[in-house]
């Protein structure tokens, strides 16, 4: 998990852009989901420290891929 640490705000990141699209936007949100399968805790950590718009977007994009059966 060297470099999750990094990569998880920059995902929150991209995730908030208006100009990344949907596409990008659930890939985003199914790795993030599979870093929390592999990482449970330590990425809690992470995403609870991110600032509340981009916890709430990366949230949002993670709920949509679960549902959509990805």
């Amino acid at each position: 998990m060297p470099f999750v640490p990094q990569l998880v705000p920059v995902f929150a990141q991209v995730v908030v852009s208006k100009d990344t699209s949907t596409v990008l936007k659930m890939g985003i949100g199914r790795a993030v989901m599979q870093l929390c399968g592999q990482y449970g805790d330590q990425m809690q950590t992470l995403l609870s420290s991110l600032p509340p718009d981009e916890a709430t977007a990366l949230g949002s994009v993670m709920k949509h891929d679960s549902q959509s059966g990805f």
